[in-house]
């Protein structure tokens, strides 16, 4: 019993009156040593032997005050977290991993599960907010940026979510604007290092595919970490993330049951993770093209509408004007060309598995197959007039 109890708080300055009497070694332990408790005895200590408890107590109890006014509160009648206003630097801290899978899987009838995820999301939102940009911002420099490479956020969709933050939950949607947050946030001299906030996403992410199901826009924001973690060389872990995205994709193709030639935010989302798969192949280790002999299945090509362009409005941003983010990047069709890209890579790596496994080297069929990616990255070339970033993921795959 003493070992159990043998910390400072519960031991006595002195030795009892009952082991100073009879000259026994005493271990301290408050409230009854352990020798009195094994022979039963009165153990009683002096007044001195206990003053210093009071203070002990008073430490303690100013130790739990102390978390519990750190810790986030929730309004039973709004269910939003109150706190106080942090600098840029101090990212506000996400429920843990268990409750927030706890919140996703209770039943919708549960009365508890609304004000825990309204409060989730609240979390979020002010996350995004404190990284200086804010929800409708951090979509417009997504759409001005990124976009331009991998379009597969149809930008009217996203905006009526948006619209509908305040008066409807939405945890999905909250999640895909906090991972736009994360892939064109410009470093900052305060912000050194975006592992808090890719931290938080990557556990979202996680917790979100095994819990909420299939979900487009989990898909969606699957696809932007996995892309960062491929830009901050995470190559094997990026390729974790593109297999969840895939699995995610597989999903949502059989339940939607769309029309073979419907270009939809699932097609191109199918698209990006093989654009980032294929990469991810040559980079990883070379020798598995010369195996595999993988044909990757052809989703409906995508096509240039208005439907997939940004027309808000610009406005200015003093914090980042000069950054090269805020440069429009991408043209039209570039996206396509991608994927073309990509078809040609398969057909590549079907050839290359082919002669491995018959031994014959079919020469005219080998230059055909180069005579095309030439001629695609010659087109590259002049279609990239403003710089070869604007065509980027076509031409890293052609000069492979």
């Amino acid at each position: 019993m003493a070992a159990g109890k043998d910390t400072k708080s519960v031991l006595s300055l002195y030795a009892c009156v009952s082991c100073k009497d009879r000259k026994r070694r005493c271990d301290r332990v408050l409230p009854q040593c352990s020798r009195c408790e094994r022979l039963r005895n009165h153990c009683k200590y002096e007044s001195r032997a206990t003053a210093h408890l009071e203070d002990v107590r008073q430490t303690v109890l100013a130790q739990k005050a102390l978390v519990h006014k750190a810790q986030p509160k929730i309004d039973d009648d709004d269910a939003r977290i109150h706190t106080k206003k942090r600098p840029a630097n101090n990212t506000p801290e996400l429920y843990p991993v268990s409750l927030l899978l706890s919140a996703i899987l209770q039943d919708d009838s549960d009365p508890l599960k609304a004000p825990q995820m309204k409060a989730i999301i609240s979390q979020i939102q002010q996350l995004i907010e404190t990284y200086g940009f804010g929800i409708q911002r951090t979509t417009n420099h997504y759409f001005k940026t990124l976009a331009g490479w991998l379009p597969i956020i149809a930008p009217g969709e996203i905006q009526k979510e948006i619209n509908a933050l305040d008066s409807k939950l939405s945890l999905e949607t909250s999640f895909l604007i906090l991972c736009m947050c994360l892939i064109v946030q410009v470093r900052s001299p305060e912000q050194q290092t975006f592992g808090e906030i890719y931290s938080t996403a990557k556990s979202l992410f996680l917790v979100l595919s095994s819990g909420a199901g299939e979900s487009l826009r989990v898909l969606q924001g699957g696809v932007l970490i996995a892309l960062f973690e491929h830009g901050n060389a995470k190559s094997k872990v990026s390729a974790i993330t593109l297999s969840i995205c895939s699995r995610i994709c597989t999903g949502l193709a059989l339940s939607q049951a769309q029309h073979e030639t419907e270009d939809t935010e699932t097609s191109r989302a199918q698209w990006a993770i093989l654009i980032l798969q294929r990469t991810l192949d040559i980079e990883l280790d070379r020798s598995q093209m010369k195996a595999s002999g993988f044909v990757p299945p052809e989703p409906p090509l995508p096509v240039d509408s208005d439907y997939w362009s940004y027309t808000e409005a610009p406005y200015s941003d003093e914090r980042h004007a000069d950054s090269p983010m805020i440069v429009q990047i991408g043209v039209p069709g570039s996206f396509l060309r991608t994927v073309e890209a990509v078809q040609l890579l398969a057909k590549v790596e079907e050839f290359i598995s082919k002669s491995v496994r018959s031994e014959v080297y079919e020469k005219q069929e080998a230059k055909m197959i180069d005579d095309k990616l030439q001629g695609l990255l010659h087109s590259l070339y002049e279609q990239a007039t403003h710089g070869v970033e604007h065509c980027c993921f076509a031409i890293a795959l052609c000069i492979r």
